[in-house]
């Protein structure tokens, strides 16, 4: 089967769920000693976002390469498209985060230490700062409220340059090395110009530049892109020459950072993480996408589909007030698991799935 005509990829779908979970068991390391190389194996598990990244690189690129009209209401139809991927959900669960974090500005709801000595200023800064998104712009605040949302500020400036980038793509072919030095030059003038000054952490620093901004981590979605390309003119076949490729690749860059406690934060992590790693995701994704594996099969399947369609409600709830609740209980991490997914499916079923639908006009 050609996968020219191809728009939706199972065994991705089932990938999201793996860096879901992945997301999680580093966010709630199953190991207790932080000694032992199984915890630092598991405290790896952050590159799932790597993961989640390229794939929406590569995602969008299938989808829009050849459908991006310049009129404004291309324009309209392709950011409502967008916002209703991201936002509707982000902005159920973040309103309740919002109201607990001011009825019990102690307890740790909002993801701020001092979070209760906060002005009644700051905390409408960082309540219009979630509200839009733009606290992922905050070295100070990019962990507010549902804390690992700060990869939807990246996610978000992704959708706006995307079609940029595909456009510029059509004119140039060194559209690639073209794109990221002035996106990671863009990144650099501004924290130049404002990690001097205060501005509620406000391209704060070049570490949280290049961790946390899409300036600083555009290479990971437009080598996604290019993946996108490669695919248009392959066809599925029975090896497993690139599955195992990128399953070696990712494996192996885990374990060494593990091995030698290399910090991701450090200008060595970074290289590794933003430069070198992609690449593996990208061996992964081709093979998962052209070849017929045993893992293909697997990710492919009916439950990791329902379980990478709730990825993102998962990777939503599994830190925050539900999170919270559950800790509150007691409940052992593998149940607690297992009980997040659960709420991830329904949320996924009941209202982000719907709502989806509706906000972009699809058809069900």
């Amino acid at each position: 089967m050609s996968l020219k005509s191809v728009k939706y990829f199972p065994a991705l779908t089932g990938l999201r769920a793996i860096a879901a979970f992945m997301v999680f068991f580093h966010h709630f390391n199953p190991i207790d000693n932080k000694s032992y190389l199984s915890f630092k194996i598991f405290d790896q598990g952050s590159i799932g976002v790597s993961v989640f990244y390229v794939l929406s690189g590569l995602l969008i690129a299938s989808r829009y390469q050849n459908r991006i009209d310049t009129s404004i209401q291309w324009w309209k139809t392709y950011m409502r498209n967008r916002f209703a991927r991201i936002y509707p959900l982000y902005f159920l669960l973040l309103l309740p985060t919002i109201v607990l974090g001011y009825l019990y500005p102690y307890s740790y709801v909002m993801h701020l230490d001092d979070w209760a000595a906060y002005t009644n200023v700051q905390k409408g800064v960082v309540t219009f700062l979630n509200l839009t998104l733009l606290k992922g712009f905050s070295e100070s605040f990019k962990f507010s409220g549902i804390g690992q949302s700060w990869s939807l500020t990246v996610e978000e400036c992704f959708y706006i340059s995307a079609p940029f980038i595909i456009l510029f793509a059509r004119r140039t072919k060194w559209w690639m090395l073209t794109s990221v030095f002035a996106l990671i030059t863009t990144g650099i003038v501004l924290t130049s110009i404002f990690s001097h000054k205060y501005m509620y952490g406000f391209f704060g620093s070049y570490e949280f530049l290049f961790n946390y901004t899409f300036f600083g981590r555009c290479f990971e979605f437009i080598l996604g892109m290019k993946l996108a390309s490669l695919l248009r003119i392959k066809e599925f076949n029975h090896g497993a020459k690139f599955t195992l490729i990128g399953v070696l690749y990712i494996s192996s860059i885990i374990f060494l950072e593990a091995y030698f406690n290399i910090e991701k934060q450090s200008y060595n992590g970074i290289i590794i993480n933003n430069l070198i790693l992609p690449f593996g995701i990208c061996f992964l994704l081709f093979g998962l996408a052209t070849e017929t594996t045993w893992l293909y099969n697997i990710l492919s399947g009916k439950i990791f589909d329902l379980l990478g369609k709730s990825s993102y409600a998962f990777y939503l709830v599994h830190m925050g007030f539900a999170s919270i609740i559950l800790d509150h209980f007691n409940i052992q991490l593998l149940w607690k698991f297992f009980t997040l997914n659960i709420v991830a499916i329904f949320l996924y079923k009941v209202i982000e799935h719907p709502v989806h639908t509706w906000i972009a006009g699809r058809k069900k």
